[in-house]
Protein backbone atom coordinates (compact mmCIF):
# COMPACT_ATOMS: atom_id res chain seq x y z
CA UNK A 1 0.00 0.00 0.00
CA UNK A 2 2.77 2.41 0.93
CA UNK A 3 4.55 1.75 -2.37
CA UNK A 4 1.32 2.36 -4.26
CA UNK A 5 0.94 5.77 -2.58
CA UNK A 6 4.53 6.63 -3.51
CA UNK A 7 3.87 5.81 -7.15
CA UNK A 8 0.72 7.96 -7.16
CA UNK A 9 2.59 10.87 -5.52
CA UNK A 10 5.43 10.60 -8.02
CA UNK A 11 2.97 10.63 -10.90
CA UNK A 12 1.28 13.75 -9.54
CA UNK A 13 4.64 15.50 -9.15
CA UNK A 14 5.58 14.63 -12.71
CA UNK A 15 2.32 16.05 -13.96
CA UNK A 16 2.61 19.37 -12.14
CA UNK A 17 6.37 19.90 -12.42
CA UNK A 18 7.19 22.43 -15.16
CA UNK A 19 9.08 20.95 -18.06
CA UNK A 20 11.98 23.40 -17.78
CA UNK A 21 12.94 22.02 -14.34
CA UNK A 22 13.47 18.57 -15.83
CA UNK A 23 15.61 19.76 -18.78
CA UNK A 24 19.42 19.80 -18.50
CA UNK A 25 20.60 23.35 -17.89
CA UNK A 26 23.27 23.21 -20.60
CA UNK A 27 21.06 21.52 -23.16
CA UNK A 28 19.82 23.22 -26.31
CA UNK A 29 16.17 23.89 -25.50
CA UNK A 30 13.70 23.70 -28.37
CA UNK A 31 10.11 24.72 -28.87
CA UNK A 32 9.21 22.76 -31.92
CA UNK A 33 11.40 21.95 -34.87
CA UNK A 34 14.07 24.56 -35.66
CA UNK A 35 13.19 26.88 -32.78
CA UNK A 36 15.96 28.02 -30.41
CA UNK A 37 15.38 30.01 -27.24
CA UNK A 38 16.54 33.68 -27.38
CA UNK A 39 19.20 33.19 -24.70
CA UNK A 40 20.84 30.37 -26.65
CA UNK A 41 20.61 32.26 -29.93
CA UNK A 42 22.34 35.28 -28.39
CA UNK A 43 25.00 33.02 -26.86
CA UNK A 44 25.74 31.55 -30.29
CA UNK A 45 26.03 35.07 -31.73
CA UNK A 46 28.42 36.00 -28.92
CA UNK A 47 30.61 32.96 -29.57
CA UNK A 48 30.71 33.67 -33.32
CA UNK A 49 31.77 37.27 -32.66
CA UNK A 50 34.37 36.11 -30.13
CA UNK A 51 35.96 33.74 -32.65
CA UNK A 52 36.08 36.62 -35.15
CA UNK A 53 37.87 38.72 -32.49
CA UNK A 54 34.97 41.18 -32.50
CA UNK A 55 35.02 41.46 -28.72
CA UNK A 56 32.53 44.32 -28.48
CA UNK A 57 30.04 42.28 -30.50
CA UNK A 58 30.78 39.23 -28.36
CA UNK A 59 30.18 41.16 -25.15
CA UNK A 60 26.84 42.38 -26.45
CA UNK A 61 25.83 38.83 -27.43
CA UNK A 62 26.77 37.31 -24.06
CA UNK A 63 25.02 40.09 -22.13
CA UNK A 64 21.88 39.54 -24.19
CA UNK A 65 22.09 35.80 -23.56
CA UNK A 66 22.27 36.41 -19.81
CA UNK A 67 19.39 38.87 -20.01
CA UNK A 68 17.10 36.34 -21.75
CA UNK A 69 18.18 33.40 -19.56
CA UNK A 70 15.81 32.39 -16.78
CA UNK A 71 16.93 34.13 -13.55
CA UNK A 72 20.05 35.23 -15.50
CA UNK A 73 21.44 31.75 -14.95
CA UNK A 74 23.95 31.12 -17.72
CA UNK A 75 27.40 30.19 -16.33
CA UNK A 76 29.01 29.63 -19.74
CA UNK A 77 27.90 33.06 -20.98
CA UNK A 78 29.46 34.65 -17.89
CA UNK A 79 32.71 32.76 -18.55
CA UNK A 80 33.06 34.00 -22.11
CA UNK A 81 31.88 37.47 -21.13
CA UNK A 82 34.76 37.59 -18.64
CA UNK A 83 37.16 36.34 -21.32
CA UNK A 84 36.10 39.08 -23.73
CA UNK A 85 36.41 41.79 -21.07
CA UNK A 86 39.85 40.42 -20.17
CA UNK A 87 41.05 40.72 -23.76
CA UNK A 88 39.81 44.31 -23.82
CA UNK A 89 41.65 45.00 -20.54
CA UNK A 90 38.39 45.96 -18.83
CA UNK A 91 39.60 44.19 -15.73
CA UNK A 92 36.95 45.20 -13.20
CA UNK A 93 34.15 43.93 -15.46
CA UNK A 94 36.13 40.78 -16.28
CA UNK A 95 36.60 39.95 -12.59
CA UNK A 96 32.90 40.49 -11.93
CA UNK A 97 31.90 38.18 -14.82
CA UNK A 98 34.29 35.40 -13.80
CA UNK A 99 33.12 35.56 -10.21
CA UNK A 100 29.50 35.29 -11.37
CA UNK A 101 30.49 32.28 -13.45
CA UNK A 102 32.08 30.63 -10.40
CA UNK A 103 28.95 31.30 -8.34
CA UNK A 104 26.73 29.57 -10.90
CA UNK A 105 28.81 26.69 -12.21
CA UNK A 106 28.68 23.29 -10.55
CA UNK A 107 32.23 22.42 -11.66
CA UNK A 108 35.51 23.61 -10.15
CA UNK A 109 36.18 25.62 -13.35
CA UNK A 110 39.94 25.84 -12.95
CA UNK A 111 40.10 27.76 -16.26
CA UNK A 112 38.20 30.67 -14.72
CA UNK A 113 40.62 30.61 -11.76
CA UNK A 114 43.56 30.90 -14.18
CA UNK A 115 41.93 33.86 -15.93
CA UNK A 116 41.28 35.60 -12.62
CA UNK A 117 44.84 34.96 -11.50
CA UNK A 118 46.23 36.51 -14.68
CA UNK A 119 44.05 39.59 -14.27
CA UNK A 120 45.15 40.04 -10.66
CA UNK A 121 48.77 39.53 -11.74
CA UNK A 122 48.77 42.30 -14.32
CA UNK A 123 47.36 44.59 -11.67
CA UNK A 124 50.16 43.62 -9.26
CA UNK A 125 47.70 41.99 -6.86
CA UNK A 126 50.10 39.15 -6.16
CA UNK A 127 48.38 37.63 -3.10
CA UNK A 128 45.06 37.30 -4.92
CA UNK A 129 46.80 35.97 -8.02
CA UNK A 130 48.54 33.28 -5.98
CA UNK A 131 45.26 32.35 -4.29
CA UNK A 132 43.67 31.78 -7.70
CA UNK A 133 46.63 29.64 -8.81
CA UNK A 134 46.17 27.54 -5.70
CA UNK A 135 42.43 27.18 -6.33
CA UNK A 136 43.07 26.21 -9.95
CA UNK A 137 45.52 23.53 -8.86
CA UNK A 138 43.04 22.18 -6.33
CA UNK A 139 40.21 22.23 -8.84
CA UNK A 140 42.23 20.41 -11.50
CA UNK A 141 42.85 17.54 -9.09
CA UNK A 142 46.24 16.61 -10.50
CA UNK A 143 49.24 18.18 -12.24
CA UNK A 144 48.02 21.41 -13.83
CA UNK A 145 50.61 22.97 -16.18
CA UNK A 146 48.57 26.17 -16.53
CA UNK A 147 48.55 26.67 -12.76
CA UNK A 148 52.29 26.00 -12.57
CA UNK A 149 52.86 28.53 -15.36
CA UNK A 150 50.77 31.10 -13.49
CA UNK A 151 52.84 30.52 -10.34
CA UNK A 152 55.97 31.11 -12.43
CA UNK A 153 54.68 34.42 -13.76
CA UNK A 154 53.73 35.56 -10.27
CA UNK A 155 57.25 34.95 -8.99
CA UNK A 156 58.80 36.38 -12.16
CA UNK A 157 56.98 39.67 -11.69
CA UNK A 158 58.27 39.81 -8.11
CA UNK A 159 61.87 39.28 -9.35
CA UNK A 160 62.12 35.91 -7.64
CA UNK A 161 64.23 34.23 -10.31
CA UNK A 162 64.82 30.77 -8.83
CA UNK A 163 61.17 30.26 -7.88
CA UNK A 164 59.97 31.42 -11.30
CA UNK A 165 62.33 29.05 -13.14
CA UNK A 166 61.22 26.17 -10.88
CA UNK A 167 57.55 26.67 -11.73
CA UNK A 168 58.13 27.16 -15.47
CA UNK A 169 60.06 23.88 -15.57
CA UNK A 170 57.23 22.22 -13.62
CA UNK A 171 54.80 23.51 -16.24
CA UNK A 172 56.96 22.14 -19.06
CA UNK A 173 57.20 18.66 -17.55
CA UNK A 174 59.12 15.94 -19.37
CA UNK A 175 60.71 16.43 -22.77
CA UNK A 176 59.81 16.87 -25.57
CA UNK A 177 58.26 20.13 -24.46
CA UNK A 178 55.05 21.31 -26.12
CA UNK A 179 53.67 23.94 -23.71
CA UNK A 180 54.62 26.98 -25.80
CA UNK A 181 53.89 29.76 -23.30
CA UNK A 182 55.78 28.10 -20.44
CA UNK A 183 58.76 27.38 -22.72
CA UNK A 184 58.85 30.99 -23.87
CA UNK A 185 58.59 32.20 -20.27
CA UNK A 186 61.49 29.95 -19.28
CA UNK A 187 63.71 31.18 -22.13
CA UNK A 188 62.86 34.80 -21.34
CA UNK A 189 63.84 34.26 -17.70
CA UNK A 190 67.24 33.03 -18.87
CA UNK A 191 67.63 36.15 -21.01
CA UNK A 192 66.53 38.48 -18.20
CA UNK A 193 69.22 36.98 -15.97
CA UNK A 194 71.92 37.39 -18.66
CA UNK A 195 72.33 33.67 -19.23
CA UNK A 196 72.73 34.53 -22.90
CA UNK A 197 73.96 31.23 -24.31
CA UNK A 198 71.33 29.15 -22.49
CA UNK A 199 68.60 31.51 -23.68
CA UNK A 200 69.87 31.34 -27.29
CA UNK A 201 69.78 27.53 -27.07
CA UNK A 202 66.15 27.53 -25.88
CA UNK A 203 65.02 30.00 -28.57
CA UNK A 204 66.72 27.90 -31.25
CA UNK A 205 65.14 24.72 -29.84
CA UNK A 206 61.68 26.24 -30.10
CA UNK A 207 62.26 27.28 -33.71
CA UNK A 208 63.50 23.80 -34.68
CA UNK A 209 61.10 21.73 -32.54
CA UNK A 210 59.71 18.64 -34.27
CA UNK A 211 56.60 18.85 -32.11
CA UNK A 212 53.89 21.35 -32.98
CA UNK A 213 54.10 24.41 -30.73
CA UNK A 214 50.73 26.14 -30.77
CA UNK A 215 50.86 29.92 -30.80
CA UNK A 216 54.64 30.08 -31.28
CA UNK A 217 55.63 33.77 -31.47
CA UNK A 218 58.55 33.66 -33.92
CA UNK A 219 58.61 37.45 -34.15
CA UNK A 220 59.47 37.76 -30.46
CA UNK A 221 61.85 34.79 -30.52
CA UNK A 222 64.01 36.40 -33.21
CA UNK A 223 63.86 39.74 -31.39
CA UNK A 224 65.01 38.23 -28.09
CA UNK A 225 67.60 35.95 -29.61
CA UNK A 226 69.07 38.96 -31.40
CA UNK A 227 69.35 40.76 -28.07
CA UNK A 228 71.26 37.80 -26.60
CA UNK A 229 73.57 37.61 -29.61
CA UNK A 230 74.27 41.33 -29.38
CA UNK A 231 75.16 40.96 -25.69
CA UNK A 232 77.73 38.32 -26.68
CA UNK A 233 79.21 40.67 -29.28
CA UNK A 234 77.83 38.87 -32.36
CA UNK A 235 76.56 41.97 -34.16
CA UNK A 236 76.08 40.34 -37.56
CA UNK A 237 73.78 37.53 -36.41
CA UNK A 238 71.93 39.93 -34.11
CA UNK A 239 71.34 42.19 -37.12
CA UNK A 240 69.99 39.24 -39.11
CA UNK A 241 67.57 38.22 -36.33
CA UNK A 242 66.22 41.75 -35.93
CA UNK A 243 65.72 42.04 -39.69
CA UNK A 244 63.75 38.76 -39.53
CA UNK A 245 61.58 40.28 -36.84
CA UNK A 246 60.89 43.31 -39.01
CA UNK A 247 60.18 41.10 -42.03
CA UNK A 248 57.34 39.62 -39.97
CA UNK A 249 56.19 42.93 -38.54
CA UNK A 250 57.75 46.14 -39.83
CA UNK A 251 55.97 48.04 -37.05
CA UNK A 252 57.74 46.25 -34.18
CA UNK A 253 59.15 49.16 -32.12
CA UNK A 254 61.57 47.03 -30.09
CA UNK A 255 63.35 45.74 -33.18
CA UNK A 256 63.86 49.32 -34.39
CA UNK A 257 65.20 50.28 -30.98
CA UNK A 258 67.66 47.40 -30.88
CA UNK A 259 68.93 48.27 -34.35
CA UNK A 260 69.25 51.92 -33.35
CA UNK A 261 71.31 51.10 -30.27
CA UNK A 262 73.59 48.82 -32.28
CA UNK A 263 74.18 51.49 -34.94
CA UNK A 264 74.70 54.04 -32.17
CA UNK A 265 77.37 51.87 -30.55
CA UNK A 266 79.07 51.40 -33.92
CA UNK A 267 79.06 55.19 -34.60
CA UNK A 268 76.75 54.86 -37.59
CA UNK A 269 75.00 58.05 -36.58
CA UNK A 270 72.66 58.52 -39.56
CA UNK A 271 71.39 54.92 -39.37
CA UNK A 272 70.97 55.20 -35.61
CA UNK A 273 68.89 58.37 -35.91
CA UNK A 274 66.69 56.75 -38.58
CA UNK A 275 65.92 53.72 -36.38
CA UNK A 276 65.45 55.81 -33.23
CA UNK A 277 62.87 57.92 -35.09
CA UNK A 278 61.02 54.77 -36.17
CA UNK A 279 60.90 53.68 -32.53
CA UNK A 280 59.46 57.03 -31.36
CA UNK A 281 56.83 56.83 -34.10
CA UNK A 282 55.70 53.34 -33.13
CA UNK A 283 56.17 53.19 -29.35
CA UNK A 284 53.27 54.22 -27.11
CA UNK A 285 55.24 54.51 -23.85
CA UNK A 286 55.76 58.22 -23.27
CA UNK A 287 58.75 58.03 -20.85
CA UNK A 288 60.75 55.81 -23.20
CA UNK A 289 59.87 57.94 -26.21
CA UNK A 290 61.01 61.06 -24.35
CA UNK A 291 64.37 59.52 -23.47
CA UNK A 292 64.98 58.40 -27.06
CA UNK A 293 64.08 61.83 -28.43
CA UNK A 294 66.77 63.35 -26.23
CA UNK A 295 69.29 60.91 -27.69
CA UNK A 296 68.16 61.83 -31.20
CA UNK A 297 68.82 65.51 -30.51
CA UNK A 298 72.34 64.75 -29.32
CA UNK A 299 73.10 62.65 -32.39
CA UNK A 300 71.66 65.22 -34.80
CA UNK A 301 74.10 67.80 -33.40
CA UNK A 302 76.90 65.49 -34.50
CA UNK A 303 75.46 65.38 -38.03
CA UNK A 304 75.51 69.19 -38.47
CA UNK A 305 78.61 70.45 -40.39
CA UNK A 306 81.03 72.43 -38.24
CA UNK A 307 81.06 76.17 -38.89
CA UNK A 308 84.27 77.49 -40.56
CA UNK A 309 86.55 79.80 -38.61
CA UNK A 310 85.71 83.48 -39.28
CA UNK A 311 88.11 85.19 -41.73
CA UNK A 312 89.11 88.86 -41.90
CA UNK A 313 87.37 90.90 -44.60
CA UNK A 314 89.37 91.57 -47.80
CA UNK A 315 91.18 94.98 -47.79
CA UNK A 316 89.91 97.81 -49.97
CA UNK A 317 91.92 98.71 -53.15
CA UNK A 318 93.41 101.79 -51.45
CA UNK A 319 94.59 99.84 -48.41
CA UNK A 320 95.91 97.06 -50.64
CA UNK A 321 97.96 99.65 -52.66
CA UNK A 322 99.42 101.14 -49.48
CA UNK A 323 100.35 97.67 -48.23
CA UNK A 324 102.10 96.86 -51.52
CA UNK A 325 104.11 100.10 -51.46
CA UNK A 326 105.17 99.54 -47.86
CA UNK A 327 106.26 96.01 -48.75
CA UNK A 328 108.37 97.27 -51.70
CA UNK A 329 110.02 99.91 -49.53
CA UNK A 330 110.93 97.28 -46.97
CA UNK A 331 112.45 95.09 -49.68
CA UNK A 332 114.61 98.00 -51.00
CA UNK A 333 115.96 98.59 -47.51
CA UNK A 334 116.90 94.95 -47.22
CA UNK A 335 118.85 95.15 -50.51
CA UNK A 336 120.97 98.22 -49.41
CA UNK A 337 124.53 97.45 -48.13
CA UNK A 338 124.83 97.48 -44.37
CA UNK A 339 127.57 99.21 -42.36
CA UNK A 340 129.65 96.36 -41.10
CA UNK A 341 131.14 98.45 -38.32
CA UNK A 342 134.81 97.97 -39.45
Amino acid sequence: MFQTHLRIAAAIVMLVTPAFLCAPLDAKSERGKGHVLPAEAQYDIGMAKYKQKDYDGAIDGFKQAIYFARNEYFPQAYFWLGSAYKLKHEDTKAIEAFKKHLEQTISASWEARIHLGEIYLRNKRFVEAENEAREALAGFQGPCPQAYNLYGKIYRDQDKYDSAVHWFLQALGNTPWTYTEAWMNYANMLMMNKRWQNAIYQYAAMLSSEKELKGLDEETIYLNRGTCLMALGDHQHALEDWHRTLSMNVSNPEAHLQLAMMFDAERHVSSAVKEYKEFTRLCTEAPRVGAVKQRIQMLELQLKPKEAEPTAPAPSPYVRKMQEEAQKEEEQKMLQPHDSGF
